[in-house]
Formats: structure tokens, C-alpha cells, sequence
């Protein structure tokens, strides 16, 4: 059987929480901009739910994120939609699973997300609306190893000599 759904918790774990795993849980609703305030979090998953809404920008205050979990989560997989926020450049410290995949997104992939230097894998921005060129400051990602994907996205432009 599968679970009931449920709403997304409103109350904050504490502030020295390092980890949030809500991966596969049936949550609904959107996700609490308060969730910014846990800046000690260094793995954020809230992926295969069905958490709606867009992406909050005060998420780029969790600036101590190395990373979005390892069962295909961060946001993947929800029913959010909107553009993703250009602050989730400020997570410079992230070096894998940026799961923003399969859902309806639009928009750009903001440029800002270069910043994320000491990427290694598990860049999937694809099955989503979003329609730009491809940043040209994704080329910063020369440490990525391994499963960079913008699949099935509305791209325009070249490919970027930086890739």
C-alpha cells in the first residue's frame, strides 16, 4: 500500500540540524521559505514527493550545502514549478546530486550556478520547461566526473565552448 500523503513539516528541525531526508515520504504543500534559516544543513532531500510551489530563494541561505542526498533527491520529482532561484549559486560548497529534474520548471538556468566550482557529479536540471542557452559559466564545472544532464530541455544557442 502505498503511503498516505501528508503535509511538509512547517516546524523547523534545529538550527544545528546538519541533515534533512524527506526523500519518498508522500509530502504535499509547499516547501517553508523558513526552511533558509538552517544554514548549518549540509545534505538537503526532498525529492519524489509531491511538494508544489516554486523553489524558495531564501534556500540559498543554506550556503553549508555540499549536498542533495544520493537517492535522486534534492527537489527532484515534485510538482514544483517556477524558475530555479538564481541565489542557489551560494551553494559553492555543493559538490554532487543537484537534482532539479522532472518536474515544471521554467525560465533560465541562471548563469550563478557556475559558482558551484568543486561540482564532481550528479548535475540533472533536464525533463523540465525551462528555455535558455546553455551558461556558458557551467564551464567552471571541470572537476564534474561524472552525469551532467540538461535532457529534454527547450535549449536555444550553441554549445558552449567552455563545455
Amino acid at each position: 500500500l502505498a503511503a498516505a500523503q501528508q503535509p511538509l513539516p512547517t516546524t523547523l528541525p534545529s538550527s544545528a540540524t546538519t541533515e534533512i531526508s524527506y526523500n519518498m515520504l508522500d509530502y504535499t504543500g509547499t516547501i517553508p521559505t523558513e526552511f533558509g534559516l538552517l544554514t548549518a544543513v549540509t545534505s538537503l532531500d526532498l525529492g519524489r514527493n509531491s511538494i508544489d510551489g516554486t523553489m524558495p530563494t531564501e534556500l540559498g541561505y543554506m550556503t553549508a550545502l555540499e549536498t542533495g542526498a544520493q537517492k535522486k533527491g534534492f527537489l527532484a520529482k515534485n510538482s514544483l514549478n517556477g524558475a530555479i532561484p538564481t541565489q542557489f549559486g551560494a551553494f559553492t560548497l555543493m559538490t554532487s546530486f543537484f537534482w532539479t529534474d522532472s518536474m515544471s520548471l521554467t525560465g533560465a538556468i541562471p548563469t550563478q550556478l557556475g559558482s558551484l566550482t568543486g561540482f564532481t557529479g550528479q548535475f540533472y536540471v533536464g525533463i523540465n520547461n525551462i528555455s535558455s542557452t546553455i551558461p556558458t559559466e557551467l564551464g567552471n564545472f571541470e572537476n564534474i566526473l561524472h552525469d551532467f544532464s540538461l535532457a529534454r530541455l527547450k535549449l536555444t544557442g550553441t554549445l558552449p565552448t567552455q563545455l
